[in-house]
């Protein structure tokens, strides 16, 4: 369920950059924050998949706290 949870994301992100543009000049701003943007869902992604690859040893984790 996961992997098609992601692999759906995947797609809206394309679909949102497939939009056509606008019709205004693309600024310095622009490009600072399109970076930032990006930069944050690359940690995102990172943070997810590690979660989710120790996903068992956090579940154990938890339980031993309980």
């Amino acid at each position: 369920p996961w992997l098609l949870l992601r692999n759906a994301v995947l797609v809206a992100m394309a679909a949102v950059v497939a939009l056509p543009e606008t019709a205004r000049a693309t600024g310095a701003l622009d490009w600072g924050l399109g970076a930032l943007g990006l930069f944050a869902l690359v940690m995102l992604w990172a943070v997810v998949e590690l979660l989710l690859a120790n996903a068992s040893a956090l579940r154990e984790w938890s339980q031993a706290r309980d």
